[in-house]
């Protein structure tokens, strides 16, 4: 999970370099505080992630379900 508010935290360009540097799967946006906030690091974030938004505020995560290349998922009412 990744804050993207860039209030309390890195800002947006910070967080981008950062998950350059690590190795996740999901990447799940937090502190969407509104939905500017959101589109923001969508476009920032374009062509280096693939995006996916969840059906419902409810997930599950398993380990054979990652996806074989890092990717964003949105929550929604995140």
């Amino acid at each position: 999970m990744v804050p993207i508010d860039g209030v309390w935290t890195l800002n947006q360009d910070e967080i981008i370099e950062v998950l350059g540097q690590i190795t996740v799967k999901i990447i799940i946006p937090m502190h969407i505080f509104t939905a500017a906030t959101l589109d923001k690091f969508l476009t920032k974030i374009a062509g280096l992630y693939a995006v996916r938004h969840a059906e419902g505020r409810t997930i599950v995560l398993t380990r054979s379900g990652l996806p074989e290349r890092a990717e964003i998922l949105v929550i929604p009412g995140g």
